[in-house]
């Protein structure tokens, strides 16, 4: 049984527990150095309480069945250093300070004290107030970014197959076809949900109106074209209908490659779907039925279309222009992505799809393979916040190299 006879005095003053190559706390090192090892088992994990946060140093109250225990922390850039209030006086780490850094471990991880650094999480949310919840639990406290913030430099990272390198240095060659003029015939764009694999094309029968102007009700997909449906439509019509049939397959074919992530790779294959819909692009242009349609699968093919997921869209020969603009708001900088139509900004936009902006009914095409790249790695971001203790190293990693290939307002 442990008392408070059981267990010696420990090390005064400041111990030093190193940081590993990560900035990480190995909890397996730390109790070797313990000065009550055989007392680790049988002691219980104390309950933590958040005192203060000043100048670089977090102050936690730690209740043991021996009493409290103030347990201070500061990180410098090799080590955390850590006092305790028991002031033992043998060489070693106290049983107090193993079991608080365990708990802390346990709970948030082995980088939580890294944010103890200067300049990083700890100083930020003590700083700028707005920006950060503090979440006080029985093991510490620990720091949760408010939505607006949303990923902070340099902390998180965008969360893209691509880094942003590779996408600035994306180069598609710039191959433009005329439209041709195309009897009107009904055809979904299928937009894959969560942009889980590249667009394509579905021919689609429907009921019309009165008027001929528009589709009332969806009969069936056209994955494959009956006899009747074939007789209806033109030749030139019939030649889309099977460039996107070969389209369909290879999207089909990337997203069971892909396991249908909703983070699919942007690798060869998705810069050939990419060179195939600009070929195809064209083609649609001049027809009068053309529907976006959220698509959630292979299965709802073998289903009528749901008039509820289709909404009618204009495609048009215009090219999105992408520009990033900063914003200086409450403490804190904010990068966001913009899209202009004619050098004229859009209020309000749809990117989430690869490959395409939508905006009040009409259909845009990215004019080349890294914007489209851009846009669904700054759509995935939402906006990047940039206190000003990273706005230098923000400028060289993110601000400069866009700067040099896009408009930044």
């Amino acid at each position: 049984m442990v008392t408070t006879k059981s267990f010696p005095k420990a090390a005064s003053n400041i111990v030093a527990i190193p940081f590993d190559k990560d900035k990480g706390i190995s909890t397996e090192q730390l109790m070797k150095r313990c000065v009550d090892a055989e007392l680790i088992n049988e002691f219980h994990s104390p309950s933590i309480k958040f005192i203060q946060y000043r100048n670089h140093q977090l102050v936690l109250k730690c209740t043991f069945f021996t009493g409290d225990y103030d347990v201070k922390f500061k990180a410098s850039e090799k080590e955390l250093q850590v006092t305790c209030s028991c002031k033992g006086k043998h060489t070693g780490v106290c049983i107090h300070i193993c079991k608080t850094v365990a708990v802390i471990v346990s709970r948030y991880g082995k980088y939580y004290f890294a944010q103890l650094l200067p300049n990083r999480q700890f100083d930020l949310a003590f700083k700028y107030q707005y920006g950060f919840d503090k979440i006080e639990t029985e093991s510490g406290i620990y720091l949760m970014q408010r939505k607006e913030v949303k990923q902070l430099f340099p902390f998180d990272k965008p969360n893209f197959p691509l880094a942003l390198d590779d996408i600035l240095s994306l180069k598609v060659p710039s191959e433009k076809k005329m439209p041709e003029k195309r009897e009107a015939v009904a055809f979904l764009l299928m937009l894959p949900y969560a942009g889980k694999q590249p667009p394509f094309i579905v021919p689609a029968s429907g009921k019309m109106s009165k008027s001929n102007d528009r589709i009332t009700s969806w009969t069936k997909f056209l994955p494959v074209l009956d006899e009747e449906a074939e007789k209806s439509i033109s030749v030139h019509q019939l030649d889309l209908v099977i460039k996107g049939s070969q389209l369909r397959e290879r999207s089909e074919e990337f997203g069971k490659e892909n396991n249908y992530s909703r983070m699919p790779k942007w690798n060869q294959k998705m810069l050939a779907a990419f060179n195939e819909w600009r070929n195809i692009y064209p083609l649609l242009q001049n027809e009068i039925f053309v529907y976006s349609y959220t698509y959630f699968g292979i299965r709802a093919m073998k289903m009528r279309p749901s008039k509820s997921h289709a909404s009618r869209i204009t495609v048009s020969v215009e090219k999105p222009e992408v520009y990033f603009k900063m914003v200086y708001t409450k403490e804190r900088f904010q990068l966001t992505m913009g899209v202009k139509i004619n050098g004229r900004p859009l209020s309000s936009f749809d990117a989430h799809y690869p490959f395409f902006v939508i905006h009040q009914g009409t259909l845009y095409m990215f004019d080349t393979y890294q914007d489209a790249a851009i846009a669904q790695w700054m759509v995935n971001a939402g906006h990047i916040t940039i206190y000003n203790e990273h706005k230098k190293e923000a400028a060289e990693a993110i601000i400069k190299p866009l700067a040099q290939r896009y408009t930044l307002l």
